[in-house]
């Protein structure tokens, strides 16, 4: 009898702890509030109709000259890893299991992951030949309970767009040498269309 008791309270238990949901990268919404207009106008070169929505408000919301023609291309892309946590590699797992999953009840958390994001942007003249490409990585932790924290979509939204801030700032601190290759290379004609 004590047994089934037991068992029962641990199927129970399993079946009440929360776990940390996947990012659903395509309901993000990044933007920045970073400025340029010294960058010559670029056609985005991503095939993935999502990531191609991402990239055009990112990039053509005030970054990129749009009032003039197309003088190369861009590429956004990003990555998302999650660190491979089980219940049982975790304090909370066995803190929960000794006290038999009644601080689960009360809010403690029953899972943790680190959550690992990069950031891409490259550019292209309109040879297609590579001019720059720009990366940042970071990670947050995120917790889940019973009661919260089973997607991370808006925080891994919020790290995308620091992070998506950075590189533009980077790649508007070196618009000339950008802009300069670019020219040297010419507007992107019906020749040199992808």
């Amino acid at each position: 009898m004590k047994n089934i008791f037991l068992g029962s309270v641990l199927i129970i238990s399993f079946a009440l702890s929360g776990c940390v949901g996947s990012v659903k990268w395509r309901e993000m919404d990044i933007t920045t509030d970073v400025r340029s207009s010294y960058i010559h106008n670029l056609k985005n070169n991503s095939t993935d109709l999502d990531l191609f929505r991402q990239g055009e408000k990112l990039m053509k919301n005030g970054f990129l000259d749009i009032r003039e023609e197309e003088y190369g291309y861009y590429e956004i892309d990003y990555s998302i890893k999650y660190s491979n946590v089980t219940l049982g590699d975790t304090g909370w797992y066995w803190l929960q299991v000794w006290f038999l999953y009644t601080l689960a009840l009360i809010g403690v958390p029953t899972e943790t992951e680190t959550i690992y994001l990069a950031a891409y942007l490259k550019i292209y003249d309109s040879n297609s030949k590579l001019i720059k490409e720009y990366s940042k990585t970071g990670s947050f932790k995120q917790t889940a309970g019973i009661y919260y924290g089973h997607n991370p979509t808006k925080r891994a939204e919020k790290e995308f767009i620091k992070l998506f801030s950075e590189i533009l700032q980077m790649a508007n601190m070196q618009s000339r040498e950008i802009n300069q290759a670019l020219e040297a290379a010419g507007p992107i004609t019906q020749s040199k269309a992808r």
